[in-house]
């Protein structure tokens, strides 16, 4: 597996951004125009991804995960992130959920959220810089995703899940 500052590193050039991505059709326009948010964000980082709550439902596989811009979250914070999150209801998450594989746009400077009828997001907003998200996958080895790709480009933080399976 690489490490962060490995990664960083490849991230600077499309290449690199080309090895974190499963290859079709949709992602040869997507890895470019997300190599270029990410190389000319504001900031940017590789956070560690933590896993809130897993949930399965039919055929699909929905994780729960926080992370943090401002290094790593405390024990406490955690433990109160995942009681509030074990109180949404299954289908919460199901709407709430994206692909395990895009740069998502999260959150605003002005604090606007992407999707602003998404509760999910919210139960974070009392701690600077820490944020959480949710994805779904059909297959349930792609729920590891170790870190978080984040950058700010455009006042806005963008977001991308990481799979294990791509380091």
């Amino acid at each position: 597996m690489k490490t962060k500052a490995q990664l960083a590193g490849e991230l600077e050039t499309l290449q690199g951004w080309k090895s974190i991505r499963p290859f079709n059709l949709l992602t040869i326009f997507f890895t470019k125009k997300n190599w270029k948010r990410y190389v000319n964000g504001d900031w940017k980082g590789i956070a560690d991804s933590l896993v809130l709550r897993i949930e399965e439902h039919e055929n699909f596989h929905y994780a729960v995960i926080v992370f943090s811009t401002k290094g790593s979250i405390p024990k406490d914070t955690f433990d109160t992130l995942k009681e509030r999150v074990n109180e949404f209801p299954l289908n919460s998450i199901r709407y709430e959920s994206h692909g395990d594989c895009g740069f998502y746009p999260m959150v605003s400077d002005e604090g606007e959220y992407y999707m602003d009828d998404y509760e999910l997001h919210r139960v974070a907003e009392d701690y600077e810089g820490v944020y959480v998200t949710a994805f779904a996958v059909a297959d349930k080895s792609k729920l590891d995703c170790p870190w978080i790709i984040y950058t700010h480009f455009e006042k806005m933080l963008y977001i991308y899940h990481v799979g294990a399976r791509f380091l």
